[in-house]
């Protein structure tokens, strides 16, 4: 099946507004808040339906750090949506990914994001669980989140015993930055953060391939690419062929993350003109076509 971009963001409002009885809020839940929290240019409440109900933003200013929480009643579970960075020309966002990437985490949207999660936590009362999402620079905000959850929200005084998880996609990693700043506070970082936090992946991805891999504190879980008809013209010594390739921004993109974030390496996506199409069990052929075959057109 072929699903474009726009079915994607439906299918992820669909999985919040499901009134479907849960004992625990999942890793599809988490995908669909950290697509979707960059859905918040207007009113929250155009997406976040079902038994969802906002608990707190922050506010616009530019300041690097943007987020939404939710409670889902029936769970009582208090969902931290971390935003990412919000396009390559966003220079505010940029400067501060990279300075928490060196291993900056003094100021700036690291303590951003640890004082917003224990602001939610005194605003939403009585609650049973804390889930920690984002996507790229969100996915690491979110881990920073449940490294240090424990001892931030103590210092606080809005101390919470109950569990503490998060999940991250396409996620930038932190963990330098977030060593030194549990350092710089004399907090410990949670020492089952490799079972509590989870980021989901891909090979070709431009954040994981430049600003993964070395500095996760959490467990990596390797999502199936997304690959494209690719041309490439004569040089001289043999005819124009087109081949797949990947395009690593594309593979970025989390509207693919939340469609397929449970898809791994074994799959592939393959980008059609109507839009994007799983290929299961299956992987590209490294053949070259003298043009695209017409099943893949």
């Amino acid at each position: 099946m072929i699903q474009t971009i726009a079915q994607m963001d439906a299918e992820a409002r669909a999985r919040l507004a499901d009134r479907t009885p849960v004992v625990k809020l999942t890793l599809a839940h988490a995908a669909a808040f950290s697509l979707l929290v960059y859905k918040t240019g207007g009113d929250p409440a155009t997406w976040l339906v079902g038994d969802f109900a906002l608990v707190a933003r922050t506010p616009a200013s530019g300041a690097g750090y943007d987020a939404l929480a939710a409670l889902h009643g029936p769970t009582r579970t208090l969902v931290i949506a971390n935003r990412g960075v919000e396009g390559f020309s966003n220079i505010v966002d940029l400067e501060a990914a990279y300075s928490m990437h060196q291993g900056s985490g003094r100021g700036g949207p690291m303590e951003s994001a640890l004082d917003f999660l224990a602001a939610a936590r005194a605003a939403a009362g009585n609650i049973n669980e804390i889930l920690c999402v984002g996507h790229s620079m969100g996915g690491g905000l979110a881990e920073a989140q449940v490294a240090l959850a424990r001892p931030w929200l103590a210092a606080a005084g809005a101390g919470f015993d109950g569990p503490i998880w998060g999940a991250g996609f396409g996620s930038a990693a932190f963990g330098d930055a977030i060593v030194a700043l549990a350092s710089a506070r004399r907090m410990p970082v949670e020492p089952d953060i490799k079972l509590e936090m989870s980021h989901h992946v891909r090979s070709e991805d431009l954040i994981w391939r430049n600003f993964g891999a070395e500095k996760m504190l959490g467990t990596r879980y390797d999502c199936a690419d997304v690959w494209r008809w690719q041309f490439n013209p004569s040089t001289g010594r043999a005819p124009p062929y087109w081949r797949l390739g990947c395009d690593q921004l594309e593979n970025h993109m989390m509207a693919l993350y939340s469609a397929w974030f449970d898809r791994g390496p074994a799959d592939y996506i393959l980008k059609r003109t109507a839009g994007y199409e799983l290929r299961a069990s299956m992987r590209p052929s490294g053949r070259r076509f003298m043009a695209i075959p017409a099943a893949d057109r």
